[in-house]
């Protein structure tokens, strides 16, 4: 199963945990599929410590 296919299950089923997803392809449209499932973070490995600290802290608000 994908992480999208995951997250999509996730929310059908209720859970309104927020997702990050940490990925080594930077497909624009698996990008634009990620974000239209509503993950709060895309990040490209290898990415900066700040962009993870950001989407952590997004993820706690």
């Amino acid at each position: 199963m994908s992480g999208i296919a995951l997250q999509r299950r996730l929310a059908a089923s209720g859970s309104t945990w927020p997702v990050i997803f940490m990925t080594a392809s930077d497909d624009e449209a698996t990008r634009n599929e990620a974000m239209d499932a509503g993950c709060i973070a895309y990040l490209r490995k290898p990415f900066a410590q700040d962009d993870l600290l950001n989407a952590l802290s997004k993820a706690q608000a």
